[in-house]
């Protein structure tokens, strides 16, 4: 009963965080003001201390946790990293221009829903559902680093494009957009890869406490959130609900159009395998909430415009995970009959080259093996091995279709499974 209990707490850490941190800023914003308050100013442009060492600490963790082998991993499947990357940064920003067009009150939901079009993808709650979906984590994984770190040279130029010649009171400047989301995306997520890389104590403790590690990234999160809505908080009680379910709607209706798309293009077009299809289908239809609330700290001071701006990113996140966790059964069935078909054609070619081996042998002459039986003897092999690794994946993507993980995640490579092996620690997939 433990064992389940706290299962699902660490499946729903994102929800349970993001609904106490709105509960506790909404009702008694008084401590997160005072952490707002804590602050610094560069060039007439305003800091909040806590809030930018929070999203430092998100993307060091995400350093922490990217292992070198599952990017070689990911790189076989160039098709499906190709139109991840494209439609992300170049395809789906482009809804913005019809989001700024919608006349949301306060405007602000509008300026936040048109900004999250042209932000990267999910850190983590992306990665978590490709694994319940038994899609390629691999390949997941690649699209969210490379997107986030590509990212940051094309959003400044998708958001002054999206806002120039609107009446938003928004600043876009994108030297300075740029300079910002380097210190604070590029440059921790470099850190937390090298560390990894150069200090095997660091790697070991990180393989250790994988989960813990990724729940303090999304207590990071919330924390994040907390403060932007307490910063906001007597606004926010002013506006009509009925901006809010607008708000929702449009999101919805947001993530929704970027599946349909994307799914239509790698299964029909590009005719992907399921787990690569179901990973870059998933992947690219994600927008990043704390990547959206990082760059809506840079371009504007005013912590109240902040709250209001950062509603439709906190509210986008939530609705990517429900909507995620529903489609997670279908998704499943789709990559586990795909992984069935491919152990019976595996048994197959296991039958008939064994038969192939025989027949070769009967009509050989008296002496040692042919060729036939050598040939026969490594088909038969191979297709051993495929039937196995077969019959692994059907048995992990059941048990991992059973929960979504709130926060990031990767395959371990190698090396690093035999250090967990030797402190006792095994991974979670």
């Amino acid at each position: 009963m433990w064992a389940k209990s706290k299962q699902v707490f660490i499946d729903q850490f994102l929800l349970i965080c993001y609904a106490v941190a709105a509960l506790i800023a909404l009702t008694w914003p008084t401590p997160g003001k005072a952490v707002l308050s804590l602050d610094f100013s560069v060039n007439g442009r305003h800091y909040q201390v806590i809030k930018t060492l929070n999203i430092m600490i998100v993307f060091l963790v995400s350093g922490l946790m990217l292992k070198t082998d599952d990017i070689k991993k990911a790189m076989r499947y160039k098709l499906g990293v190709a139109f991840g990357f494209i439609s992300t940064l170049a395809i789906t920003p482009c809804l913005g221009f019809a989001f700024r067009e919608i006349p949301l009150t306060p405007s602000a939901y509008t300026a936040g829903l048109t900004l999250t079009a042209a932000v990267p993808q999910t850190l983590g709650i992306g990665i978590s559902l490709v694994r319940s979906c038994g899609g390629n984590e691999g390949l997941a994984l690649m699209l969210t680093v490379g997107t986030n770190i590509i990212g940051i040279f094309t959003m400044p130029l998708w958001l002054k494009a999206l806002f120039s010649g609107t009446d938003f009171d928004l600043s876009i400047d994108m030297v300075a957009l740029l300079v910002n989301l380097l210190l604070s995306v590029f440059v921790p997520s470099v850190i937390g890869k090298a560390v990894r890389d150069l200090c095997g104590p660091v790697r070991r403790f990180v393989t250790r406490y994988k989960v813990p590690l990724e729940l303090f990234s999304t207590a990071n999160l919330a924390f994040i959130v907390w403060q932007v809505l307490s910063g906001a908080q007597s606004i926010l009680i002013d506006q009509p609900f009925v901006g809010l379910v607008y708000v929702v709607l449009l999101s919805a209706g947001q993530h929704i159009v970027y599946m349909i798309n994307n799914f239509l293009v790698s299964t029909y077009a590009l005719r992907m395998p399921p787990p690569e299809n179901v990973s870059t289908g998933v992947m690219a239809s994600q927008k990043s909430g704390p990547v959206s609330v990082a760059v809506i700290s840079y371009i504007t001071n005013d912590t109240a415009l902040q709250g209001l701006l950062a509603i439709p990113a906190v509210i986008g996140q939530l609705v990517q995970v429900f909507i995620g966790s529903a489609l997670v059964p279908f998704f499943a069935r789709y990559t586990a009959r795909y992984r069935a078909a491919q152990k019976i054609a595996a048994e197959e070619a296991a039958r008939g080259a064994a038969a192939a081996g025989l027949e070769g042998g009967d009509a050989a002459d008296a002496g040692g093996p042919t060729a036939a039986d050598a040939a026969a003897k490594a088909a038969l092999a191979g297709a051993e091995v495929a039937v196995t690794e077969s019959t692994s994946d059907l048995k992990e993507n059941a048990k991992l279709s059973s929960g979504l993980s709130s926060s990031q995640s990767a395959p371990t490579s190698s090396s690093e499974s035999d250090e967990g092996a030797a402190a006792g620690h095994p991974h979670k997939a």
